[in-house]
This record gives C-alpha cells, sequence and structure tokens, in this order.
C-alpha cells in the first residue's frame, strides 16, 4: 500500500492538470476501454508524460490494469530496470492476462527472465505467445521442468511448421521421444535437430537402425561409442558416407580387423587399414586384399622387416610389391627382389643396392631400360663401369629411339685414366668413346696419341675430341674459362641404297660438340654425314668434323684479347692456330 501510495504522489506532482495520481490510472483505463474517448486521452497523456525509469517500473509492478502495466512497460528502457524480477513477474502476468495479441506479444519481446518467460510458456493460453516465450528460455532448470518439456513435446510433435519442430525439438531433452522424431519427423531439418540433441546411446542405435535418413544416420554414427555396433554399420549400412563416418569412429583394433575382413566396400577398408597397427595382419591384407590401393596402404603401414620382406615377394600386385620394397633395407632381400617381373618393382630395388658386381650384372643385362640406367647411376666401381661401358650390346637395335644408352652413363662416371684409354680404342659405342675421350685429362698420354697427327688438320671425329680436349686445357684458354666443360656426342645415321644385288645400308654419324661453363654455353656445332647420292657397298661413313668451327666460336668471346689470339695462333693444334687467326683477321678488318 506504501508502494501504491508514493506512485499517487508522484504522478500527482508529474501529472498536474492530467491526472490526480496513479490510482486515476486504472478508472481511466477501464473508461477507456469502453469507449471514452475522454479518459482514452487522459490515460495516453499521463503515461507520455511519465519518463522516469524508477517510477515507470513502480507502475509497471504495481498497477491491476495490463493496459496501464503495457503503457508504463513501453515507455520503459532502462535495462536495470526492466531486468529486476519483479518488473519481469509483472510483465509475465501483462503477457498472459492481455486481451490483446499485439500486447501479448510485444510484452515477451521485452522479458529476459528465464522464469519469467517460463511462466508465460505454462500459463498461458495462447499458443503462439508460449512458443515466443520457449524460443527464448535458454536457462536448463526452466527448460527441464516437466509443463515446459510437455510443451516442447507437444510443438515438436505437432507443429505445423517444420522451423517450430525443429527449434522445439532443439530443447526437448526426452531421448525416446527425440529417437522417434528424428526417426519419423516428415522434415529432415527436425529430424536432424533432433538427433543433435540425443546422447543415451540405445536411444541412438535405434535411430542408427530403424532411419531411412542416411544424414541423420551419419549424425547419429558420430556420438556412437560402441566399437561393436559401429563396426556393424561400417560393414553393412547401405550408405557409403555412413560406412566411412563409422570406421572414423573406431580405435578397437578386433572391431578395426572385423571391418577389414568382412566389409565390401574398399574405401571402407581402406580407413579400417589406416588404423590397424598388428603387422601380420597389415601383411596378410597387402597380400590378399583385391583392391590395389587397400593393400598399398597396408604396406605403407609395415615396419617390420620379416612382414615387409613377405610383401615384397608374395604379393600380386605390383604397386604393392614396389611399395614394400621401398621400405627394404636387408641387402639379400633386396638382390631378390631386384629379379622381380615387375620392372617398376626391379627400380625401386635397385636403388638401394649396394652390392656393385649385381648392380653391374643388371645395367648389363636387364631388359627395361630405365631399370638399367638407374643400376648404372648406383655403380661407383671404376672396374665395373668400365665393364659397362665397353659391353658388347647394339642398343640401338634393341631398343627405342630415345631410350637412354646405359654405357653412356657408366663412361660419364669413370675417372680412371688407364680405362678411360680403354674405352676410348675399344668401345663398341661411338659416343661412349667420344665421352671417355672428352674424360681424359691432360696427364694421360693416351690423349695426345688418339689426337693423331698433329702435323695436319683432322676430320676425324675421335682424333677431333682429342685435338678439343687438348685445346682447352691450354693455358690461355683455361685461364679465362676455368671451368669450361667439353661435352661430345656421336649417334647413329643410316642411308638405305640401291645396289646390283639388292638394297644395302651404309651407316653415318651425327656428331655435335658443346663447349659451357656453369650451365652456360660457349660455343656448339653439329656435323653429320655427308651421304652421296649414289654409293658403292660401305660399312660406314663418318662426318668429316671441323672443329677449328667450334673453336672459332669460343674464340668469339670478347674475354679473349688480341695478345690470347696472337698466342693461340702458334698453338701445336692446327685448328686451335686456324680458329686463333680466323678471329684475329675478323678483328683486323674490324678495325679498317
Amino acid at each position: 500500500m506504501k508502494k501504491i501510495a508514493l506512485v499517487s504522489a508522484l504522478c500527482a506532482l508529474l501529472f498536474t492538470n492530467v491526472v490526480a495520481s496513479t490510482k486515476d490510472l486504472e478508472p481511466l483505463t477501464g473508461r477507456c476501454s469502453k469507449g471514452d474517448q475522454k479518459a482514452c486521452r487522459k490515460l495516453a497523456a499521463a503515461i507520455r508524460e511519465l519518463t522516469d525509469q524508477a517510477l515507470l517500473a513502480m507502475v509497471v509492478v504495481n498497477s491491476k490494469d495490463p493496459a496501464v502495466r503495457w503503457a508504463a512497460a513501453e515507455k520503459l528502457t532502462d535495462q536495470a530496470e526492466l531486468a529486476k524480477i519483479s518488473v519481469q513477474a509483472a510483465l509475465a502476468k501483462t503477457a498472459i492476462e492481455s486481451t490483446s495479441p499485439n500486447v501479448r506479444e510485444a510484452v515477451v519481446r521485452k522479458l529476459t527472465n528465464q522464469a519469467a518467460l517460463a511462466m508465460v510458456v505454462v500459463e498461458s493460453e495462447d499458443p503462439t505467445l508460449r512458443w515466443v516465450a520457449a524460443g527464448k528460455l535458454t536457462g536448463q532448470a526452466e527448460l527441464a521442468t516437466v509443463a515446459v518439456q510437455a510443451f516442447l513435446a507437444k510443438m515438436a510433435v505437432e507443429g505445423k511448421y517444420w522451423r517450430v519442430r525443429s527449434d522445439a525439438a532443439g530443447k526437448l531433452t526426452d531421448q525416446a521421444l527425440l529417437a522417434k522424431i528424428a526417426i519419423r519427423d516428415e522434415d529432415g531439418k527436425v529430424r536432424e535437430a533432433a538427433v543433435g540433441k540425443l546422447t543415451d546411446q540405445d536411444a541412438l542405435t535405434n535411430v542408427v537402425i530403424e532411419s531411412k535418413d542416411a544424414r541423420v544416420r551419419w549424425f547419429a554414427v558420430g556420438k556412437l561409442t560402441d566399437p561393436a555396433l559401429l563396426a556393424k554399420v561400417a560393414i553393412r549400412d547401405e550408405d557409403g558416407k555412413v560406412r566411412e563416418a563409422a570406421v572414423g569412429k573406431l580405435t578397437d583394433q578386433d572391431a578395426l580387423t572385423n571391418v577389414v575382413i568382412e566389409s565390401k566396400d574398399a574405401r571402407v577398408r581402406w580407413f579400417a587399414v589406416g588404423k590397424l597397427t598388428d603387422q601380420a595382419l597389415l601383411a596378410k591384407i597387402a597380400i590378399e586384399d583385391p583392391e590395389e590401393y587397400v593393400g598399398s596402404s597396408a604396406a605403407e603401414k609395415l615396419t617390420d622387416q620379416d612382414a615387409v620382406a613377405r610383401v615384397a615377394v608374395e604379393s600380386k600386385d605390383g604397386s604393392v610389391r614396389e611399395v614394400a620394397a621401398k621400405k627394404l633395407t636387408d641387402q639379400v632381400l633386396l638382390a631378390k627382389v631386384a629379379g622381380d617381373r615387375d620392372p617398376s618393382v626391379r627400380e625401386v630395388a635397385v636403388r638401394k643396392l649396394t652390392n656393385q658386381a649385381l648392380l653391374a650384372k643388371i645395367a648389363i643385362e636387364d631388359p627395361a631400360e630405365y631399370v638399367r640406367r638407374s643400376a648404372a647411376e648406383k655403380l661407383t666401381d671404376q672396374v665395373l663401369l668400365a665393364k659397362v661401358a665397353l659391353v658388347d650390346m647394339d642398343f640401338d637395335a634393341l631398343h627405342l629411339k630415345g631410350e637412354f644408352d646405359v654405357r653412356r652413363i657408366a663412361a660419364g662416371k669413370l675417372t680412371d685414366q688407364a680405362l678411360l684409354a680403354k674405352i676410348a680404342v675399344g668401345g663398341k659405342s661411338r659416343t661412349v668413346r667420344a665421352m671417355a675421350v672428352a674424360a681424359m685429362d691432360e696427364s694421360n698420354p693416351a690423349l695426345r696419341r688418339l689426337a693423331g697427327n698433329l702435323g695436319a688438320s683432322t676430320f676425324d671425329t675421335f682424333e677431333s675430341v682429342a685435338r678439343v680436349k687438348l685445346a682447352i686445357k691450354g693455358p690461355r684458354i683455361r685461364d679465362r674459362f676455368p671451368r669450361i666443360v667439353f661435352v661430345p656426342r656421336v649417334s647413329n645415321l643410316s642411308q638405305l641404297y640401291d645396289g646390283k644385288g639388292g638394297p644395302f645400308v651404309v651407316s653415318g654419324e651425327s656428331v655435335f660438340f658443346e663447349l659451357s661453363q656453369a650451365g652456360e654455353t660457349l660455343a656448339k656445332k653439329n656435323w653429320i654425314t655427308n651421304f652421296p647420292g649414289m654409293s658403292r657397298p660401305l660399312t660406314f661413313l663418318g662426318a668429316e668434323v671441323h672443329c677449328e668451327e667450334l673453336l672459332v666460336g669460343l674464340l668469339h668471346n670478347p674475354l679473349f684479347t688480341e695478345d690470347d689470339l696472337a698466342a693461340l695462333s702458334s698453338s701445336e693444334i692446327p685448328e686451335v692456330r686456324q680458329a686463333a687467326k680466323q678471329r684475329l683477321g675478323q678483328i683486323r678488318n674490324d678495325a679498317k
């Protein structure tokens, strides 16, 4: 009563000439509701003039008329006043008692107190208002009350719109009902909202077993913990993503083993293999699984050398054996795998072999060019390298054009000067012989012999190689290009002729010389056999190599001075003299 008196007194001061006290508000409201326009104007003026938030709050709490409470509440903006329990309770009461749907909904919008919202949910006879209030409920204690849960259950099952049912399901706690909704609701979003609230393993199990919605089953699987059930789902569920989700949850080795053995889905088996640790089982899978990527995944997981060796030898899939071969470290086993029927497997083993004699044998005898090449690249023994470089095999006839001749690799790795000289003279491949000459250093007496008679020019390929090699080792060129590299390449050519005794073939060659330093080409030149229009039967017709043309290109470099060129004009090598004099003549002509 004291509070009502206080409000009346304050209002009397504020509402001079409008209303005498707050007690006058209720009669005004009553008369206004009956159509008394004067009373309506006085009521509106009274509330419009009142701004004090505390007084407005008191009016909200103490007024008996819902309309008066709402008029005051509408002007109440102070959040602290609005949040008071007494104000929230009065607003809840207004929402329940008001006859205006708009007022009821507007009042609920101002409610924040969970108990007040729960009160509206439980006591209001307006289903829409109850739903708006329920939508603002977040407090677990209030949500858990029987009355609130009963209302939410009704909305979740009977709501006309999917969003209403979905929101209601999202606040339900009844696990059996949630499972029922997750299985039976006609809308996928509602079903997903329901399964999102499930925690009970039995309820989740029911959903996984009974739901026809793969996405709902997928959500439910993500919450399951029973390894046996997860394994069953991984094996039997009709949807691949659900099966994968189930195996993704598994860590139990027995359950994973069961999946790998029984599943018909290769991708599921692959997921399961990724989680297995048993080496014997992994080896068995690598050998027996019909899908290559499953077997390879199992082989990748192997660490035990005995298991690795078993897979490398016993698997029927070359890709799986290749994976296992990469993991082998035992040289005896690697030697065995180096004889695999699949060249890719052999090549993996070869790259890990250290046995030089076996590597040389493979470099010579393996039918696959890239396996021979890998073997030659692993060789370091000079005698065996020379053996490979000297092998009597017609590679041009046996292998497709463009394949790499392993003899060239072997020759390129030789540093032993005596062996290089042996190959330069006795090699079966002209390119290998040229490479051997180019690899010699100036200390090798064979280099000068191979250069031929330095009293005259030469057109011979190998003499030209030796002369270029001698030239670049000279002090004038070496001073300008201390890291100069000479690479000769010789490849076979042929020309078919018609003869009296029938057609015959004359062999020729293409010769390519290149000088470079640090990857930059300094000079290069190419010569080929000049096949005549007609020929008597010949075995071979070589190219006419003019190595002075290559040297002229080198001496065009501005690093060479006229003094350098003058000194080179007196070289013992005829082609160097010719190149230097030609370059000097060009310089002097340009100066005129």
